[in-house]
């Protein structure tokens, strides 16, 4: 614009000096081109600018609206998934509710077991005390297979059929029997070149060792379990059932290479499916259960027990049915396979 007048300025000064008429006419003319010129370019660009405003403006109110429709569906598919998400917290909080019931019942069915493993073990010290008279046989048959039949049966009762094992009425000197269930077919046995059988271990003391070989516990039994071997080699017969925690630890190859380690020398089944675990209730790693000559299912325990007390029960045991009868105790060795 300032172009434009300066323009102008020199017109009017040329016309006004005393230049001849065609000279100035012909320079005037060019100037006044120029000016034509100037207020075009100047009126493009004042229509451009003004043009490009419009745009600009129409596109952004486009693009809010766009983006007001879009962000108005993203709002109502948040809003129903936050309604979705408050249903779900709500399903979980019945379902921790639960949980909770049945952890609430669970305590109370094992206060129950500590209860009456308690009972037991006093039962078990005092008839320790007892030796070899008859009392200690009365109180031993009667009073802890009695025990702990009736645990066990109202265990269960709890846990409905699961279990293949459940007291059987038969008479056993005046007492009730528990029959253990025999091992399942199929079963990888290590440190035997066949699989043995309840039924071809009647006349020996059976113990059977749950346990894994990633439980630190279960390794400290291994020990104790080679002492009650060395002691009782003749009358007991120990065998180990590997119920593994992981699934690397029930590989048959793993398990044989533990079994090597850390010299266990008795028999072990790879109980990889916890079929003989279920069968015997186990519930917990370690857990030793004990069956007698006359294959009667006699206690189970969880943890870690001292030979102390293996060796008084044990010891009780054999004499009162050294008592009874000197040919019930099977006293021939147990043919071994080691690794």
């Amino acid at each position: 614009m300032d172009a434009m007048l300066d323009t102008l300025a020199a017109s009017r000064k040329l016309e006004e000096s005393g230049m001849p008429e065609p000279q100035a006419g012909a320079v005037v003319e060019v100037m006044n081109d120029a000016v034509k010129n100037l207020v075009t370019k100047e009126y493009l660009k004042t229509e451009l600018d003004s043009r490009f405003s419009k745009f600009e403006r129409k596109i952004e109110r486009k693009i809010d609206r766009k983006f007001e429709e879009h962000f108005g569906e993203v709002d109502g598919k948040l809003g129903k998934m936050d309604e979705n998400f408050e249903k779900v917290d709500e399903r979980f909080e019945k379902i921790h509710e639960r949980f909770e019931k049945v952890d609430e019942r669970f305590e109370k069915i094992d206060e129950k077991f500590e209860k009456t493993n308690a009972n037991i073990n006093e039962l078990r010290l005092s008839i320790a005390e007892l030796g070899k008279s008859q009392a200690w046989g009365f109180v031993y048959v009667c009073g802890i297979t009695v025990a702990v039949a009736a645990l066990l049966f109202s265990a269960l009762q709890f846990f409905g059929t699961g279990a293949a094992a459940a007291p059987v009425n038969v008479p056993d000197s005046g007492a009730y029997r528990i029959v253990p269930p025999e091992f399942p077919a199929g079963l990888d046995w290590i440190n035997v070149d066949n699989p043995l059988t309840m039924q071809g271990l009647l006349g020996k003391i059976v113990i059977l060792d749950f346990w894994t070989y990633g439980c630190i516990n279960c390794l400290h039994v291994i020990p104790v379990l080679e002492q009650v071997e060395k002691k009782f080699a003749d009358e007991v017969v120990v065998i180990g059932v590997h119920s593994a925690k992981f699934d690397n630890e029930g590989q048959t190859e793993n398990l044989r290479q533990i079994v090597q380690r850390y010299g266990v020398h008795h028999p072990v089944i790879n109980d990889k499916d916890f079929k003989v675990w279920g069968d015997f209730g186990a519930r917990a790693w370690p857990t030793i259960a004990i069956v007698n000559p006359r294959g009667n299912w006699l206690i189970r325990q969880s943890g870690e027990i001292p030979f102390e007390t293996f060796d008084t029960y044990l010891s009780g045991m054999i004499s009162y049915f050294d008592s009874l009868d000197e040919d019930i105790i099977d006293r021939s060795p147990l043919a071994l396979a080691l690794e």
